[in-house]
């Protein structure tokens, strides 16, 4: 549903109502087969790691850049990538239906997962359960739901980078429609949460 809302079928297929045959390429022989195979699986995996290595780069030099920034004003600890994507994320965080003493630590939590990983932020979690920073268990349930998803920049460059690996000629259109899929997979992750917010309530059989 996101990913039709971000880009409408408006026209008509160009393969509406033809027979289409699946294409693949078949090799001359079974070492051919290895070789191409194995050539080909080296350039996906060498392509994720080189833009994941990328893009957690940029994140810890934009971090790096906010911190001296701040450091000019006197406020070092307070700017950081994860608090401006917590900003971004607040009203979407209290539409979740997280109770609002918890807002500001999920929208920070699910700002980091946006430009790190869901690893990551399900680390932060912890530690915001540990610290006691979230006092309801309702915020608990609906972030983790609001987590369980392959839904950062990180993924963005797998995507982009695993794809044009196999199919480097479409690696115009995969750097077009990747951030939109980024926001649409964000969408989709968001109302995950609110469907498993629907059936958390205070008299919920979750909580006896």
């Amino acid at each position: 549903m996101i990913a039709k809302i971000m880009m409408p079928e408006i026209d008509i297929p160009k393969t509406l109502g033809e027979n289409i045959q699946p294409h693949y390429q078949k090799e001359q022989n079974l070492f051919s087969a290895v070789i191409n195979g194995a050539n080909s699986g080296v350039k996906f995996i060498v392509g994720i790691v080189a833009l994941l290595i990328a893009v957690i780069s940029i994140v810890a030099l934009i971090d790096l850049c906010l911190t001296s920034i701040g450091g000019i004003f006197g406020v070092q600890d307070y700017v950081s990538l994860k608090k401006i994507l917590g900003y971004l994320f607040y009203p979407l965080t209290l539409i979740l239906g997280i109770p609002a003493g918890d807002v500001a630590v999920v929208s920070q939590i699910i700002g980091e997962r946006s430009v790190v990983t869901e690893v990551s932020a399900y680390q932060s979690l912890a530690m915001a359960i540990e610290q006691g920073l979230i006092q309801n268990p309702r915020s608990i349930i609906i972030t983790t739901y609001a987590l369980c998803g392959f839904a950062h920049v990180a993924s963005m460059a797998i995507f982009v980078g695993g794809i044009a690996a196999l199919i480097p000629d479409k690696l115009n259109i995969l750097t077009k429609i990747g951030f939109r899929a980024l926001i649409a997979a964000t969408f989709a992750c968001l109302m995950t949460a609110c469907i498993a917010g629907i059936f958390v309530t205070d008299s919920s059989l979750l909580f006896k």
